[in-house]
């Protein structure tokens, strides 16, 4: 009754709660109530994902994703035809949490602490003094990151 066996979604992170994802359908050739369908999230995995899959086969987020807690989701989704014996077929889905560039650098050198580098001998023919150390918990070009030197 699906249309496809398995589904790949993808939503960005940090969408509020209730933000549609993607509409499921389903086909069948009987005729009347054995041609109505009601879609559901089987319920070994509804206590551990966080969407909600409407009896129209509209999936929604039930709370706000972020990537960087979790960024894939996998579960079993269920079509149900309304006929006298209730046929039913599943679907495997993932949902991928793309990434939004939501989070700031962390510098880890020189510490936070004290935002300096000590230099017993400063050595002025050479330019080098010492390395920036850094990093960003976003993914891809969202993570890259650039070092410049500027006046406060």
């Amino acid at each position: 009754m699906f249309i496809q066996s398995s589904y790949e979604l993808k939503i960005k992170e940090n969408q509020g709660t209730g933000t549609d994802v993607y509409t499921f359908k389903a086909t069948d050739l009987d005729e009347g109530s054995n041609s109505v369908f009601d879609f559901k999230i089987d319920s070994q995995n509804s206590e551990i994902v966080p969407f909600v899959l409407l009896q129209d086969g509209l999936l929604k987020t039930n709370k706000q994703l972020d990537r960087e807690e979790r960024s894939r989701y996998d579960f079993v989704a269920i079509v149900t035809d309304r006929g006298d014996n209730h046929l039913s077929t599943r679907a495997l889905v993932s949902v991928i949490v793309e990434d939004e560039n939501d989070n700031s650098p962390v510098i880890t050198f020189p510490r936070p602490s004290n935002n300096s580098v000590e230099v017993e001998y400063p050595d002025y023919a050479s330019e080098y003094i010492t390395t920036v150390e850094a990093y960003d918990i976003d993914a891809g070009r969202n993570k890259d990151l650039v070092f410049s030197d500027c006046c406060w």
